[in-house]
Protein backbone atom coordinates (compact mmCIF):
# COMPACT_ATOMS: atom_id res chain seq x y z
CA UNK A 1 0.00 0.00 0.00
CA UNK A 2 1.54 3.49 -1.12
CA UNK A 3 0.72 6.25 0.87
CA UNK A 4 1.24 10.02 0.06
CA UNK A 5 4.38 10.98 2.59
CA UNK A 6 2.90 15.12 2.67
CA UNK A 7 -0.28 13.77 3.32
CA UNK A 8 0.76 11.46 6.35
CA UNK A 9 3.33 14.68 7.74
CA UNK A 10 0.45 17.36 7.59
CA UNK A 11 -2.24 14.97 9.43
CA UNK A 12 0.65 13.93 11.95
CA UNK A 13 0.86 18.00 12.54
CA UNK A 14 -2.86 18.47 12.66
CA UNK A 15 -3.25 15.87 14.77
CA UNK A 16 -0.15 17.31 17.14
CA UNK A 17 -1.59 20.78 17.12
CA UNK A 18 -4.63 19.72 18.07
CA UNK A 19 -3.58 17.81 20.86
CA UNK A 20 -1.31 20.99 22.34
CA UNK A 21 -4.48 23.14 21.98
CA UNK A 22 -6.28 20.77 23.90
CA UNK A 23 -3.50 20.28 26.47
CA UNK A 24 -3.28 24.32 26.66
CA UNK A 25 -7.44 24.42 26.86
CA UNK A 26 -7.21 22.14 29.91
CA UNK A 27 -4.49 24.73 31.60
CA UNK A 28 -6.22 27.73 31.27
CA UNK A 29 -9.05 29.96 33.05
CA UNK A 30 -12.32 29.63 31.88
CA UNK A 31 -12.23 32.88 30.27
CA UNK A 32 -9.37 32.19 27.98
CA UNK A 33 -10.77 28.67 27.07
CA UNK A 34 -14.04 30.26 25.95
CA UNK A 35 -12.16 32.78 23.99
CA UNK A 36 -10.53 29.42 21.93
CA UNK A 37 -13.85 27.98 21.70
CA UNK A 38 -14.39 31.17 20.33
CA UNK A 39 -12.33 31.69 17.89
CA UNK A 40 -13.07 28.61 16.86
CA UNK A 41 -16.48 29.23 15.79
CA UNK A 42 -15.39 32.75 14.13
CA UNK A 43 -13.19 30.71 11.97
CA UNK A 44 -16.20 28.84 10.38
CA UNK A 45 -17.56 32.02 10.17
CA UNK A 46 -14.21 33.70 7.96
CA UNK A 47 -14.40 30.13 6.12
CA UNK A 48 -17.93 31.02 5.27
CA UNK A 49 -16.43 34.26 3.09
CA UNK A 50 -13.32 32.63 2.17
CA UNK A 51 -15.72 30.61 -0.02
CA UNK A 52 -17.96 33.45 -1.27
CA UNK A 53 -15.20 35.94 -1.71
CA UNK A 54 -12.09 34.07 -2.35
CA UNK A 55 -12.95 31.50 -4.73
CA UNK A 56 -15.58 33.31 -6.75
CA UNK A 57 -15.19 36.99 -6.31
CA UNK A 58 -18.69 37.91 -5.02
CA UNK A 59 -18.75 40.59 -1.83
CA UNK A 60 -21.27 39.47 0.80
CA UNK A 61 -22.00 42.16 4.23
CA UNK A 62 -24.88 39.84 4.87
CA UNK A 63 -22.97 36.90 6.78
CA UNK A 64 -23.16 37.61 10.14
CA UNK A 65 -27.02 37.86 9.22
CA UNK A 66 -26.75 34.39 7.93
CA UNK A 67 -24.39 33.17 10.82
CA UNK A 68 -27.45 34.96 12.80
CA UNK A 69 -30.14 33.01 11.19
CA UNK A 70 -28.58 29.88 11.69
CA UNK A 71 -28.30 30.13 15.24
CA UNK A 72 -31.25 31.65 16.15
CA UNK A 73 -33.59 29.05 14.09
CA UNK A 74 -31.67 26.63 16.08
CA UNK A 75 -32.34 28.12 19.04
CA UNK A 76 -36.18 28.07 18.85
CA UNK A 77 -36.29 24.12 17.82
CA UNK A 78 -34.49 23.81 20.88
CA UNK A 79 -35.59 26.03 23.33
CA UNK A 80 -39.60 26.23 21.91
CA UNK A 81 -39.76 23.24 20.40
CA UNK A 82 -37.32 21.01 23.24
CA UNK A 83 -36.34 19.32 19.86
CA UNK A 84 -32.63 17.89 20.23
CA UNK A 85 -29.41 19.41 19.37
CA UNK A 86 -28.42 17.26 16.79
CA UNK A 87 -31.39 17.09 14.82
CA UNK A 88 -32.38 21.28 14.94
CA UNK A 89 -27.91 21.77 13.71
CA UNK A 90 -28.61 19.87 10.87
CA UNK A 91 -31.93 21.51 10.04
CA UNK A 92 -30.68 25.18 11.11
CA UNK A 93 -27.86 24.26 8.28
CA UNK A 94 -30.00 22.95 5.63
CA UNK A 95 -32.56 26.26 6.17
CA UNK A 96 -29.14 28.77 6.21
CA UNK A 97 -28.06 27.01 2.85
CA UNK A 98 -32.16 27.35 1.41
CA UNK A 99 -31.51 31.69 2.60
CA UNK A 100 -27.98 31.76 1.23
CA UNK A 101 -28.86 30.36 -2.17
CA UNK A 102 -32.14 33.47 -2.19
CA UNK A 103 -29.49 36.20 -0.65
CA UNK A 104 -27.30 35.04 -3.35
CA UNK A 105 -30.11 36.02 -6.09
CA UNK A 106 -28.95 39.44 -6.78
CA UNK A 107 -25.62 38.22 -7.90
CA UNK A 108 -26.54 36.88 -10.79
CA UNK A 109 -27.07 40.09 -12.33
CA UNK A 110 -25.51 42.71 -10.15
CA UNK A 111 -21.48 42.36 -8.85
CA UNK A 112 -18.72 44.77 -7.61
CA UNK A 113 -20.28 47.92 -5.07
CA UNK A 114 -23.65 47.41 -6.23
CA UNK A 115 -23.88 44.05 -4.90
CA UNK A 116 -22.21 45.17 -2.08
CA UNK A 117 -24.84 48.03 -1.22
CA UNK A 118 -27.98 45.23 -1.95
CA UNK A 119 -26.19 43.07 0.51
CA UNK A 120 -26.35 45.67 3.19
CA UNK A 121 -29.99 46.36 2.19
CA UNK A 122 -30.91 42.39 3.29
CA UNK A 123 -28.46 42.70 6.30
CA UNK A 124 -30.36 45.80 7.52
CA UNK A 125 -33.81 43.86 6.87
CA UNK A 126 -32.89 41.23 9.08
CA UNK A 127 -31.89 43.28 11.94
CA UNK A 128 -34.82 45.63 11.85
CA UNK A 129 -37.57 42.82 10.62
CA UNK A 130 -36.26 39.09 10.50
CA UNK A 131 -35.11 39.04 13.66
CA UNK A 132 -37.99 40.99 15.24
CA UNK A 133 -40.23 37.93 14.68
CA UNK A 134 -41.30 36.30 17.42
CA UNK A 135 -39.90 33.28 16.35
CA UNK A 136 -36.35 34.21 17.01
CA UNK A 137 -36.78 35.56 20.59
CA UNK A 138 -33.94 34.51 22.98
CA UNK A 139 -33.48 30.87 24.14
CA UNK A 140 -31.20 29.44 26.49
CA UNK A 141 -29.29 26.47 25.36
CA UNK A 142 -28.53 23.52 27.48
CA UNK A 143 -24.91 21.41 25.85
CA UNK A 144 -25.88 18.19 24.84
CA UNK A 145 -23.62 15.05 24.99
CA UNK A 146 -22.40 13.55 22.06
CA UNK A 147 -21.75 9.36 22.47
CA UNK A 148 -21.18 9.88 25.60
CA UNK A 149 -18.64 12.94 25.31
CA UNK A 150 -20.70 15.65 27.94
CA UNK A 151 -20.55 18.51 26.15
CA UNK A 152 -21.20 20.57 29.15
CA UNK A 153 -17.61 20.53 29.48
CA UNK A 154 -16.03 23.73 28.35
CA UNK A 155 -13.13 21.50 27.17
CA UNK A 156 -15.19 19.33 25.31
CA UNK A 157 -16.65 21.81 23.88
CA UNK A 158 -13.63 23.85 22.65
CA UNK A 159 -12.31 20.36 21.01
CA UNK A 160 -15.96 19.85 19.32
CA UNK A 161 -15.66 23.30 17.86
CA UNK A 162 -12.04 23.17 16.52
CA UNK A 163 -13.12 20.03 15.08
CA UNK A 164 -15.78 20.96 13.14
CA UNK A 165 -13.80 23.57 11.73
CA UNK A 166 -11.02 21.63 11.10
CA UNK A 167 -12.63 19.21 8.91
CA UNK A 168 -14.91 21.88 7.38
CA UNK A 169 -11.84 23.69 6.18
CA UNK A 170 -10.46 20.28 4.38
CA UNK A 171 -13.52 20.28 2.72
CA UNK A 172 -12.97 23.52 1.16
CA UNK A 173 -9.42 22.67 1.01
CA UNK A 174 -10.62 19.86 -1.36
CA UNK A 175 -13.12 22.15 -3.00
CA UNK A 176 -11.11 24.93 -3.81
CA UNK A 177 -8.24 22.05 -5.84
CA UNK A 178 -11.39 20.62 -7.03
CA UNK A 179 -12.74 20.74 -10.68
CA UNK A 180 -15.34 23.10 -9.05
CA UNK A 181 -12.99 25.32 -7.44
CA UNK A 182 -11.58 25.97 -10.57
CA UNK A 183 -15.10 26.64 -12.17
CA UNK A 184 -15.50 29.20 -9.17
CA UNK A 185 -11.98 30.22 -9.60
CA UNK A 186 -12.52 30.97 -13.20
CA UNK A 187 -15.78 33.02 -12.58
CA UNK A 188 -13.54 35.11 -10.19
CA UNK A 189 -10.98 35.97 -12.58
CA UNK A 190 -13.28 36.54 -16.19
CA UNK A 191 -16.83 36.06 -15.64
CA UNK A 192 -17.87 36.42 -19.43
CA UNK A 193 -15.04 34.65 -20.38
CA UNK A 194 -16.02 31.92 -18.24
CA UNK A 195 -19.80 31.92 -19.43
CA UNK A 196 -18.18 31.41 -22.86
CA UNK A 197 -16.16 28.45 -22.33
CA UNK A 198 -19.50 27.07 -21.35
CA UNK A 199 -19.50 27.31 -17.18
CA UNK A 200 -23.23 27.91 -15.69
CA UNK A 201 -22.09 30.97 -13.90
CA UNK A 202 -25.70 31.32 -12.42
CA UNK A 203 -25.09 27.50 -10.95
CA UNK A 204 -21.81 27.97 -9.41
CA UNK A 205 -23.01 31.20 -7.70
CA UNK A 206 -25.46 30.06 -6.08
CA UNK A 207 -23.67 26.83 -5.67
CA UNK A 208 -21.07 29.29 -3.85
CA UNK A 209 -23.67 31.70 -1.89
CA UNK A 210 -25.23 28.24 -0.69
CA UNK A 211 -22.17 26.80 1.05
CA UNK A 212 -20.90 29.92 2.11
CA UNK A 213 -24.62 30.20 4.31
CA UNK A 214 -24.20 27.08 5.04
CA UNK A 215 -21.10 27.29 7.19
CA UNK A 216 -22.49 30.68 8.37
CA UNK A 217 -25.27 28.93 10.10
CA UNK A 218 -23.17 26.09 11.31
CA UNK A 219 -21.33 28.88 12.99
CA UNK A 220 -24.17 30.08 14.58
CA UNK A 221 -25.47 26.89 15.98
CA UNK A 222 -21.92 26.47 17.50
CA UNK A 223 -22.11 29.80 19.12
CA UNK A 224 -25.69 28.88 20.86
CA UNK A 225 -23.39 25.43 22.27
CA UNK A 226 -21.00 27.81 23.05
CA UNK A 227 -22.57 30.59 25.37
CA UNK A 228 -25.33 28.82 25.88
CA UNK A 229 -28.11 31.37 24.17
CA UNK A 230 -29.08 32.35 21.11
CA UNK A 231 -30.11 36.33 21.37
CA UNK A 232 -29.84 38.49 17.59
CA UNK A 233 -27.71 41.47 19.55
CA UNK A 234 -24.77 38.89 18.33
CA UNK A 235 -25.34 39.19 14.87
CA UNK A 236 -25.69 42.31 13.76
CA UNK A 237 -24.25 44.60 10.39
CA UNK A 238 -21.04 45.86 12.15
CA UNK A 239 -20.14 42.43 12.42
CA UNK A 240 -20.73 41.72 9.07
CA UNK A 241 -18.55 44.37 7.80
CA UNK A 242 -15.70 43.36 10.35
CA UNK A 243 -15.47 39.91 9.29
CA UNK A 244 -15.09 41.00 5.33
CA UNK A 245 -12.26 43.40 7.12
CA UNK A 246 -11.03 40.92 8.30
CA UNK A 247 -11.25 38.15 5.31
CA UNK A 248 -9.42 40.84 3.25
CA UNK A 249 -6.52 41.40 5.69
CA UNK A 250 -5.73 37.65 6.23
CA UNK A 251 -6.09 36.92 2.09
CA UNK A 252 -9.54 35.80 1.09
CA UNK A 253 -8.40 33.43 -1.08
CA UNK A 254 -6.54 31.45 1.63
CA UNK A 255 -8.43 28.68 3.53
CA UNK A 256 -5.83 28.95 6.57
CA UNK A 257 -7.65 32.51 6.60
CA UNK A 258 -10.09 31.50 8.87
CA UNK A 259 -8.00 29.83 11.88
CA UNK A 260 -5.84 33.34 11.47
CA UNK A 261 -9.24 35.63 11.08
CA UNK A 262 -10.95 33.71 14.11
CA UNK A 263 -8.01 34.18 16.23
CA UNK A 264 -7.72 37.92 15.29
CA UNK A 265 -11.62 38.58 16.00
CA UNK A 266 -11.70 37.03 19.29
CA UNK A 267 -7.98 37.59 20.43
CA UNK A 268 -7.48 41.47 19.12
CA UNK A 269 -8.93 43.00 22.07
CA UNK A 270 -7.98 40.99 24.53
CA UNK A 271 -4.24 41.36 23.48
CA UNK A 272 -4.71 45.30 22.90
CA UNK A 273 -6.29 45.07 26.76
CA UNK A 274 -3.12 43.16 27.85
CA UNK A 275 -0.57 45.76 26.37
CA UNK A 276 -2.41 49.03 27.39
CA UNK A 277 -4.03 50.33 24.40
CA UNK A 278 -7.26 49.01 25.17
CA UNK A 279 -9.90 46.32 23.08
CA UNK A 280 -12.10 49.40 22.05
CA UNK A 281 -9.54 50.30 19.39
CA UNK A 282 -9.69 46.78 17.44
CA UNK A 283 -11.24 48.75 14.57
CA UNK A 284 -8.71 51.32 14.31
CA UNK A 285 -6.17 48.46 14.30
CA UNK A 286 -8.12 46.81 12.01
CA UNK A 287 -7.94 49.43 9.68
CA UNK A 288 -4.64 50.81 9.93
CA UNK A 289 -3.85 47.03 8.95
CA UNK A 290 -6.10 46.81 6.04
CA UNK A 291 -4.11 49.57 4.95
CA UNK A 292 -0.91 48.42 5.05
CA UNK A 293 -1.79 45.02 3.74
CA UNK A 294 -3.11 46.60 0.71
CA UNK A 295 -0.27 48.30 -0.08
CA UNK A 296 2.57 45.96 1.31
CA UNK A 297 1.01 42.79 0.93
CA UNK A 298 -1.80 42.41 -1.35
CA UNK A 299 -2.49 38.58 -1.29
CA UNK A 300 -3.35 39.01 2.74
CA UNK A 301 -1.31 38.42 5.69
CA UNK A 302 -1.51 34.35 5.46
CA UNK A 303 -0.29 34.54 2.19
CA UNK A 304 2.65 36.99 2.65
CA UNK A 305 3.47 34.59 5.67
CA UNK A 306 3.32 31.50 3.12
CA UNK A 307 5.39 33.10 0.11
CA UNK A 308 8.23 34.11 3.35
CA UNK A 309 8.59 30.52 4.62
CA UNK A 310 8.61 29.64 0.54
CA UNK A 311 11.46 31.73 -0.04
CA UNK A 312 13.22 30.60 3.26
CA UNK A 313 12.70 26.67 2.19
CA UNK A 314 14.06 27.79 -0.42
CA UNK A 315 17.16 29.55 1.10
CA UNK A 316 17.51 26.30 3.61
CA UNK A 317 17.84 23.65 -0.05
CA UNK A 318 20.53 25.71 -1.31
CA UNK A 319 22.52 26.16 1.73
CA UNK A 320 21.82 22.47 2.34
CA UNK A 321 22.80 21.43 -1.18
CA UNK A 322 26.01 23.56 -1.17
CA UNK A 323 27.41 22.09 1.85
Amino acid sequence: MRFDRQLLVRAAMVIGAFDVLYLLADHVGANYRRLMTLSAVDGLLVLSLVVLTGFVGQISFVQAELNGFGGLLAGAMIGRLHWSFWVALPLAVVASVAVGIVVGVPALRLRGLILGVVTIALALAFDAWVFSLDTFKAQFIDRPSLLGWDLSDDRATFAFCLAVLAGCAWMVANLQRSKTGRMLASIRDAEVAARTSGVDVTRAKLLAFGISAGLAGLAGVLLDLTIGTADKQSFTLLISLNIAAVVILMGPNRVASAFAGGIFLRWGSEILDKVGVGGKYLNVVLGVGLIVQLIAAPEGVVGQFSHIRAAAGRSLRRRVAAT
